[in-house]
């Protein structure tokens, strides 16, 4: 298994890696992310990143994405399953990025995520609703 700390896979993908105190210690200040992608393991485990993620939801105006089944929905918020097809591209990354961090590549071109999504989601939005 990777290092927890090896931000190595998430730079592969393009994500920015920001450390978690940081982030919380800056109280909704400085540069707003586009979107939000977290483990529900996170959201299970530490307050914080939970009260985080519903200011998120409550704001609006960005895409909040959980991955995993341990975070149950908030019933003040709408979140559903949705479905990400990977291009040919993104899956040579995700390839990468899952071999830099040590988990075995499962191959396949379709993600299942929760998200927050408006029932109007923007023009060219890549999640799609289940169903």
């Amino acid at each position: 298994m990777a290092d927890l700390g090896d931000a190595r896979p998430l730079r592969i993908l393009g994500a920015e890696v920001l450390e978690l105190e940081a982030v919380l210690a800056g109280d909704g200040k400085g540069r707003q992310p586009h979107a939000l992608a977290i483990a529900s393991e996170v959201l299970a485990n530490d307050t914080r990143t939970h009260r985080g993620l519903v200011k998120a939801l409550d704001d609006g105006g960005m895409e909040v994405v959980v991955w995993g089944e341990s975070w149950p929905t908030p019933p003040e918020h709408r979140i559903e399953p949705v479905v990400h097809r990977l291009s040919v591209a993104a899956q040579a990354f995700k390839a990468q990025a899952l071999a830099a961090a040590g988990v075995p590549v499962v191959p396949g071109d379709v993600e299942v995520f929760r998200s927050g999504l408006s029932a109007f989601p923007p023009v060219g939005a890549d999640l799609s609703p289940v169903g």
